[in-house]
């Protein structure tokens, strides 16, 4: 029996910036597509575990570096990425640790969820390599006008996707037909 979005949001890890509203976009949006997915920047698997409550597999690309100089080399990151999906049983993922540049698809993707390297040479690696996979419905975390949201906020025009809707810092954007 699938669980709803509020029975999936009480076992979301607690550590990690997706709020609820952007979780229900995300949720809802994803539900929508077919097929696998694809989660550029997993941290500690908040909306990794999101996306896997659906039951479909979820690919996660993420080197698991940069989030805390106190971890260098990723490990503690990773390990408590890994240790949030075991406390809730969550083995449909499959992890590949890597910058996003540095991965190639095998197959075709029905959705991707970017939150990544936010600059605006990362996004657009991020958004290239999702359309490479076939992805045409993303989610975009940080979007928005402050920060580095706005290189996101131009990453997005420059490719030309369609935003369909924001929430927060959360936008639901389609290729173009």
């Amino acid at each position: 029996m699938m669980m709803t979005f509020d029975e999936i949001f009480e076992t979301l890890p607690t550590n990690g910036w997706l709020t609820r509203e952007e979780a229900r976009l995300l949720h809802d949006t994803v539900k929508d597509c077919q097929g696998p997915i694809l989660e550029v920047g997993s941290y500690h698997g908040r909306s990794t575990v999101l996306l896997a409550s659906l039951g479909r597999e979820v690919h996660c690309v993420d080197p698991f570096t940069g989030f805390d100089s106190d971890d260098p080399t990723g490990d503690v990151t990773k390990s408590k990425f890994l240790l949030n999906l075991s406390e809730r049983r969550v083995s449909n993922i499959r992890l590949h640790r890597k910058k996003i540049e540095d991965w190639f698809p095998m197959f075709v993707f029905g959705f991707a969820y970017l939150d990544g390297d936010h600059t605006y040479g990362g996004t657009l690696r991020q958004i290239d390599k999702a359309i490479d996979a076939g992805v045409k419905t993303f989610c975009i975390h940080d979007y928005n006008q402050e920060g580095d949201g706005v290189a996101i906020v131009k990453a997005v025009k420059d490719r030309r996707l369609n935003v369909i809707r924001v929430v927060e810092r959360m936008a639901h954007v389609r290729c173009p037909e």
